[in-house]
């Protein structure tokens, strides 16, 4: 159901690096979905939701990035010069876990 005034979606940035390097979300019922990583690799997190305008449902998800705000350039305006080089790589692990 399209809800006039309602916003397809929106992203935010945190506007701080999150060093513990985890991110953590605790439904109503009390599961908490756990996403860990290297912080001296991606600390920037992003978070994108969308109000139910994608098949009909409700979503929410973290976005863990080497430097945030979704270009370099973006991400120099708010202080953070981290990008990936032109060729170069960069290895990474993300965890997911749901604790009950």
């Amino acid at each position: 159901k399209w809800t006039e005034g309602v916003p397809e979606c929106r992203k935010f940035y945190f506007p701080r690096q999150a060093p513990e390097g985890y991110l953590a979300y605790r439904y109503p019922s009390g599961d908490v979905l756990m996403m860990e990583f290297d912080p001296d690799r991606i600390s920037c997190i992003g978070v994108w939701e969308n109000f139910a305008r994608f098949n009909g449902a409700y979503c929410i998800g973290f976005e863990p990035a080497s430097v945030g705000y979704d270009t370099v350039k973006n991400a120099e305006k708010y202080g953070q010069k981290r990008p990936i080089k032109k060729g170069e790589s960069l290895e990474f692990f993300i965890r997911l876990t749901v604790k009950k």
